[in-house]
């Protein structure tokens, strides 16, 4: 806990517009327990002591505050942590050695619904006529490590996965980087996504070759 109020910067006190006001440690406490699946504010009271207002104050303050000063953190850029080009070079050698016919390939970027109740005003905002259910949508790209590299949402269901991809800045992020025989590093999506750079996706189409089926399989 130390450690992390010390990489993060985190003030020794805050005071909230309210009034309320927090040190550290506590604040570092409260955000961490909070992020812990499952509970809620409500708790949270018998362990910290205080108000669920308090509490959901501290969480939001902390949270908002490490985000806009490291958000970049959650970008895969060169030199940038671990998501750097030594690091998508291994991804993409790792999903090559465990059978992937491509060998530059170095995550894999999808859209997903979370299904909501239907709302009470607006509906066709978050209806999706393809999935036929309300929610929200989110878009990601995973590692070979099990590490959600990207992370863009909610927006509303009805928005296609391609509306995401441009809304989300991701196109930026991951170019640039290069396998060592200098050829794009890519990500693998779905044929929502269509052929763009730095960008694979599957064949498409009824009338596809034997290979080009193969591809599909091989990459799925």
């Amino acid at each position: 806990i130390r450690q992390l109020i010390r990489v993060f910067h985190i003030p020794p006190t805050t005071t909230a517009p309210n009034g309320t006001k927090w040190t550290d440690e506590e604040g570092i406490c409260i955000l961490l327990r909070r992020l812990a699946y499952p509970n809620r504010l409500s708790d949270l009271v018998s362990i910290f002591g205080r108000h669920t207002t308090d509490l959901s104050i501290i969480f939001n303050t902390v949270l908002n505050y490490i985000y806009d000063n490291y958000n970049r953190l959650l970008l895969p850029q060169p030199g940038n942590g671990i998501y750097n080009e030594d690091r998508l070079r291994m991804y993409a050698s790792t999903i090559h050695d465990n059978g992937a016919a491509l060998d530059n390939v170095w995550g894999f970027i999808d859209g997903t619904i979370r299904r909501t109740c239907r709302p009470r005003k607006h509906q066709r905002l978050v209806y999706s006529g393809h999935k036929r259910c309300h929610g929200m949508k989110c878009q990601g790209i995973i590692a070979p490590d099990g590490i959600m590299i990207h992370l863009f949402g909610p927006i509303a269901a009805r928005r296609h996965d391609m509306h995401m991809f441009h809304q989300s800045n991701v196109k930026d992020s991951i170019a640039g980087f290069k396998t060592e025989d200098d050829r794009d590093l890519c990500v693998f999506g779905d044929s929502g996504y269509g052929i763009q750079a730095n960008v694979i996706t599957p064949y498409k189409g009824a009338n596809i070759t034997a290979d080009q089926a193969a591809f599909n399989k091989n990459m799925s």
